[in-house]
């Protein structure tokens, strides 16, 4: 009994963290990515620039 209340504590903490994690979470991959991809754009942009010039 007492196993099954720490389990469903411990899942429900576990969802509210992930959730609430979640949001911080995807906020931070997606700035990381647009930043990769502005960064990658514009690191190809000068790749091409110089091949082409």
């Amino acid at each position: 009994m007492v196993l099954g209340y720490w389990y469903w504590y411990w899942w429900y903490w576990y969802w509210v963290v992930l959730v609430l994690g979640g949001i911080g979470y995807w906020v931070v991959l997606v700035s990381v990515l647009v930043l990769v991809l502005v960064l990658g754009g514009i690191g190809i942009g000068i790749g091409i620039g110089i091949g082409i010039g």
